[in-house]
């Protein structure tokens, strides 16, 4: 069980996607960062409130709103490569570029009610098929 979920940071301030001590003491590359222009859509198998909480801690200000509950884990995990590779893939791209990083959940260029409405109507067409 887990669900679908979307983030986006609130404000043109840029944070680091990531707050690892690794990404800045050099032992890792520093992560991207984003800001109102990007929007992440993830998945949790945890209860939805600790991811909102890991988010809250590295964004600070931000949206977060939990889409689709899937009881199933193989079907979550599922939907959400058809998300990223079907429905997400250009976004996804974009942001890649941008920052020259692989990151396959950060997106440029789509906003977040867009990447909402997306989610749910690609869920309701697979449920019907």
């Amino acid at each position: 069980m887990g669900y679908i979920y979307v983030v986006t940071p609130v404000g043109n301030e840029l944070r680091p996607i990531d707050l690892d001590k690794r990404c800045f003491d050099g032992r890792r590359p520093y992560p991207p960062e984003v800001n109102h222009n990007n929007v992440k859509l993830g998945k949790t198998e945890r209860p939805i409130h600790h991811r909102h909480r890991e988010y809250k801690k590295i964004l600070h200000n931000l949206i977060f709103k939990p889409i689709i509950y899937i009881n199933n884990l193989n079907e979550l995990k599922e939907f959400e490569d058809h998300l990223k590779s079907n429905c997400f893939s250009k976004y996804i791209k974009d942001f890649q570029n941008k920052t020259k990083r692989t990151t396959r959940e950060w997106m440029e260029g789509i906003d977040i009610d867009e990447v909402v409405k997306t989610t749910l109507k690609e869920y309701n067409k697979n449920k019907i098929n």
